[in-house]
């Protein structure tokens, strides 16, 4: 999937990361306006769902539980442990 990360590398111990995800099938281009504004706060990322954006389509139907599955999956991979604030539009 394609991520946009801003901050990372500065998260201190136990603060929240904002994950964006975009709704309407749009992508992370979506909140390219406003990301570096959030990321004065705190450290964030932004992604395109599989199949949207610029990411590769999915072999499954993109149910919820699927789409949960997909960013847990992502997040392990960017070895970000939580805590989160999901912010969606």
């Amino acid at each position: 999937m394609r991520v946009l990360t801003s901050e990372l590398e500065r998260r201190r111990a136990g603060q929240p990361v904002v994950i964006l995800e975009a709704g309407a099938g749009e992508g992370l281009d979506s909140w390219q306006p406003a990301l570096p504004d959030i990321a004065r706060l705190a450290p964030v990322i932004a992604y395109d769902r599989r199949g949207i954006g610029q990411s590769a389509p999915d072999s499954e139907t993109p149910m919820l539980r699927r789409v949960a599955a997909s960013l847990h999956s992502l997040l392990a991979t960017l070895a970000v442990p939580p805590p989160y604030v999901l912010v969606g539009h």
